[in-house]
């Protein structure tokens, strides 16, 4: 099931500070699925706890053209992040 291959691909800890590598990948990972789905992929820096990190931005263009009165965008936002000591 291609679910429980991504659920296993994000299981652990990914904390900026404890595990910034497996942070690192990731941000790698999702960008790479995103784009497999055919959804344009790019980042979005930000500081913060004095570092540099990113936000996956995904964006699925429509399957049709509509206008914007038509289909209003849609936002889903997550953390990709967990704290200190997850498994």
């Amino acid at each position: 099931m291609r679910i429980a291959r991504q659920m296993k691909a994000l299981v652990g800890e990914r904390h900026p500070e404890t595990s910034p590598d497996a942070l690192k990948k990731t941000a790698h990972y999702l960008t790479t699925q995103f784009a497999k789905l055919g959804w344009a992929t790019n980042s979005q820096s930000f500081e913060a706890l004095g570092g540099i990190y990113r936000n996956v931005v995904a964006i699925k263009p429509p399957s049709q053209v509509r206008t914007r009165a038509e289909r209003p965008p849609l936002v889903i936002g997550a953390h990709y992040d967990t704290v200190s000591g997850s498994r």
